[in-house]
């Protein structure tokens, strides 16, 4: 029987650079449009009597013929215990024959394919001619959506916000640097909002704290911070004047932020070209993401696929 790969974080983030990881996001995408990958849903796990949450997330690549699942969990006590609060593994397994091919840490799989999908919704929704980025929150995710759009816009100011003063000035030094554009702090999520070409935001906030008359028109919003029923980030009202695009319609609907007739599609959709992204300079759009178990399958192939190639990993015997 062959052995299963295993590759740690540091090896993953060795084999999954942006580019790339943004090619592959958007051809997941345009497989789930064709019906060719299915994320089946995910599974929510309440832990709260051992002060953590769980979910996971299973993913079917039809066209690569790959079948995975992330289990992750939070656990926000683990700050004063020495151990990551946020921990994931990826499980990537054989379509056609069953057997297990490799284990993966998950949560720079998490990030850089959350990063990635921001870049492809931008790519198809936001004004080409875009310069200007507001982010609202300077975690993982407010490094990995920006680097997301570097390569794709011609960016020339990122302000950026964080309930953290400490965080914040931390994110505003090293971006910086890794983005060779001015990063300004910005006193309020207004202020790092308003203006801006492309606004960002990334925070577990359950209550909304973007307002609808900061945004102007034809600004493009990529939502990511409210991935689950219970968490809101943007105005009600942002929602239904805008084009609204998701990641998955019945997923998204669980959340409970908008209706049906507030959905304009799938990024799919927009991959494909079944629907058109942005038509003009003065539509305000919003990209709306929940995460899919197919994003962490397809990061997770093409990591499997490179360490292979470049002999990267530990080969152990599992069956």
């Amino acid at each position: 029987m062959p052995d299963i790969l295993v590759l740690s974080r540091t090896e993953v983030e060795q084999l999954l650079n942006m580019d790339d990881t943004i090619r592959t996001m958007e051809e997941v995408f345009a497989a789930s449009s064709r019906r060719e990958a299915d994320s089946i849903g995910v599974l929510h796990i309440d832990a709260s009597k051992f002060g953590g949450f769980w979910s996971v997330k299973p993913g079917y690549l039809v066209h690569k013929g790959y079948v995975g699942v992330k289990l992750g969990c939070g656990y926000p006590a683990n700050s004063t215990k020495g151990i990551p609060t946020t921990l994931a593994a990826v499980l990537l397994s054989d379509a056609t024959n069953g057997l297990p091919l490799a284990v993966l840490d998950g949560v720079y799989i998490t990030g850089v394919r959350t990063g990635a999908t921001g870049g492809v919704a931008a790519k198809y929704l936001a004004r080409k001619e875009s310069s200007v980025v507001g982010v609202v929150g300077t975690g993982m995710q407010g490094r990995m959506q920006v680097l997301a759009l570097k390569n794709l816009f011609k960016l020339k100011e990122v302000r950026a916000y964080d309930i953290d003063a400490g965080r914040l000035s931390a994110y505003v030094g090293e971006m910086e640097q890794r983005m060779g554009v001015p990063v300004k702090s910005a006193i309020s999520p207004e202020v790092a909002v308003r203006g801006a070409d492309i606004v960002i935001t990334v925070t577990p906030s359950k209550t909304p704290y973007v307002m609808d008359d900061w945004i102007r028109d034809g600004t493009h919003v990529n939502a990511f911070g409210a991935d689950a029923h219970g968490k809101q980030e943007l105005d009600k009202a942002t929602y239904k004047r805008a084009k609204l695009v998701t990641d998955n319609v019945e997923v998204a609907l669980e959340k409970e932020l908008f209706e049906r007739k507030d959905i304009y599609g799938e990024l799919g959709e927009l991959v494909t070209g079944a629907k058109r992204g942005r038509e003009n300079g003065k539509e305000r759009t919003i990209f709306d993401s929940t995460g899919l178990g197919i994003q962490d399958v397809a990061a997770a192939s093409l990591a499997f696929e490179k360490a292979k190639k470049q002999g990267v990993g530990k080969w152990v015997k599992f069956i």
